[in-house]
């Protein structure tokens, strides 16, 4: 299949993106000995810049590799949410945005030292959202799903995914037969949140955090991924396991493992948001999830060795393509 030829002659799929939508800040620095007020390094910082991240991300890949995304997400009322929607915007990606003035933009600040990771400060807090809005929200919701060829949920457990959302979303995506692709939250007690659900994109924490017995194995991932299909009845299961590639167990229980070659300097910033947003694009072009699967976990290895918020391109797409001779 030539897909250069495949995006000149379709129009761009359309990707609706709903979820948590973060600021990731980066401040790099060089380190010069240890501080003079006590046992602690001395940095001088040298550059700070500031990236969308999570869903916010996951919208802007989505567009850089040929799809059309529409954002919808929840901000504060402080700096950071400014930040954020002055980076949705001058990266022309198309959204619905609630602001919640007693909620915080989450904000992810990464210090590095001499380009080596030296500490993460998250600012937080779970979103919160009005009676009022949230009827306004779904309206939006409804509507966009309605013009979509695929979803992606983004749900990062900062509180814009609620079990009422969630429940929402999935139910009319089943309805209207639009395939939803949900990227879990992380410490989940259970994935009754996610029941009925087209596709649900767990690492390999996440999934060993419902099911315990979970070991780096095909048996092990299998049988994991047949207990999620069977207890909450969902379609299909990938689940994502860093350097040992991705899996995915099929509607009709075919179990496939797709591996990557290992890669060096590993930074998994974003790196999941990468897979997804391949994912969507993929499925939208080919309507094969199999071919959609492997290509994003060829696609999640390229972001790794990216330094920082890494959106990847038409040229790392068609490349990845071309390697797995797809």
């Amino acid at each position: 299949m030539n897909f250069k030829k495949t995006f000149r002659n379709k129009k761009k799929p359309n990707v609706l993106v709903i979820g948590d939508i973060m600021l990731d800040t980066f401040i790099l620095g060089k380190h010069l000995g240890k501080s003079p007020e006590g046992p602690i390094p001395l940095i001088k910082k040298q550059k700070e810049y500031s990236t969308a991240g999570a869903a916010a991300l996951v919208a802007l890949c989505v567009n850089k590799i040929g799809g059309k995304s529409f954002l919808i997400g929840g901000l504060g009322n402080e700096q950071s949410a400014y930040e954020l929607k002055y980076q949705i915007k001058k990266n022309k990606v198309k959204s619905y945005i609630v602001t919640d003035k007693k909620s915080v933009t989450t904000n992810k600040v990464r210090i590095f030292s001499d380009q080596k990771a030296l500490l993460r400060l998250d600012n937080e807090s779970s979103f919160s959202i009005s009676k009022k809005k949230k009827v306004e929200l779904k309206k939006m919701i409804l509507s966009k799903m309605k013009s979509s060829n695929v979803i992606i949920v983004s749900d990062y457990g900062k509180g814009f995914c609620s079990s009422e959302i969630l429940k929402f979303v999935i139910m009319n995506a089943n309805k209207l037969k639009v395939p939803m692709l949900l990227d879990t939250r992380k410490n989940a007690k259970d994935f009754n949140i996610y029941k009925k659900s087209y596709c649900i994109k767990p690492n390999f924490f996440e999934a060993k955090s419902i099911y315990k017995k979970l070991k780096r194995n095909d048996k092990s991932l299998k049988k994991c991924s047949l207990l999620f299909k069977k207890n909450y009845k969902i379609k299909n299961i990938i689940i994502t396991l860093g350097g040992d590639g991705s899996t995915l167990l099929d509607e009709n229980n075919n179990f496939y493992h797709f591996r990557h070659k290992r890669r060096k300097n590993i930074d998994v910033t974003g790196a999941g948001d990468n897979f997804i947003s391949s994912l969507a694009v993929m499925l939208c072009l080919t309507k094969n999830l199999k071919m959609a699967t492997n290509l994003s976990n060829n696609i999640s290895g390229i972001a790794v060795e990216k330094f920082g918020t890494y959106v990847v391109t038409k040229k790392n797409f068609y490349s990845a393509i071309k390697r797995n001779k797809i």
